[in-house]
Formats: structure tokens, C-alpha cells, sequence
């Protein structure tokens, strides 16, 4: 069974002329709520070695720890994990690319 499209022949034919696709509304307002709250929790885990890698740098008012960047951490969010394997995103990357499409990496930086 085929599935259908998520998206159109011409958001495909942009993406390979610009080499980046914005979809507005792709997620609604409290999806993107989600992403913004588990962000939160993906910052707050403690560090553990042999599981995601967080790097830090140092504050400049006070010397403080800051995270600066996160990775390798989607199979150790259930959120996260969710929302990358799911169909909407994995169907529409592998449209883009025409092939299917894996997760090679994952990494959030922040901008505090």
C-alpha cells in the first residue's frame, strides 16, 4: 500500500532549488509547546557517561556550567524519539531526499 504524500511536488522542487524547506504549521501550537518543554528536560538531565554527550562552556558573570550542546540524545527521550521516527517527519525528510531517510545525528544547541 502506498502511503500518501505529506508533501507537495512543489515544496520537493523548492527544497532541491534552495537546498531548505520551511513548513509552516507542520506542527500546531501546543506540538511546538512539547518540543519547547522537552528541550527544557533534555537541558536538565544529568549528566551521564556512556549516554547523550553534553558540552558546556563557562559563564561569563559568575563561572558557572552552561549547556551549550546536547547529542545523542532521541533514544533517550521518549518525546523526542516520537517525534523524529514519527511518520509525519520521517515520510516528509525522505520525500526531500527521495530515498528513505535515517537519523544520522542528533544535536540541539542552545542560545542562552
Amino acid at each position: 500500500m502506498s502511503r500518501q504524500p505529506i508533501l507537495s511536488e512543489e515544496q520537493i522542487e523548492q527544497f532541491k532549488r534552495d537546498g531548505y524547506l520551511v513548513i509552516r504549521g507542520m506542527y500546531s501550537a501546543a506540538e511546538v509547546a512539547d518540543i519547547s518543554r522537552w528541550t527544557d528536560e533534555v537541558a536538565a538531565m544529568p549528566e551521564v557517561p556512556g549516554k547523550y554527550m553534553m558540552y558546556f562552556e563557562k559563564s561569563r558573570s559568575d563561572g558557572s556550567r552552561i549547556i551549550c550542546r546536547i547529542e545523542n540524545f532521541v533514544p533517550y527521550h521518549p518525546g523526542f524519539s516520537k517525534l523524529i521516527t514519527a511518520r509525519r517527519m520521517q515520510q516528509a525528510v525522505s520525500e526531500l531526499f527521495g530515498e528513505e531517510a535515517v537519523l544520522f545525528k542528533d544535536k540541539i544547541n542552545f542560545k542562552l
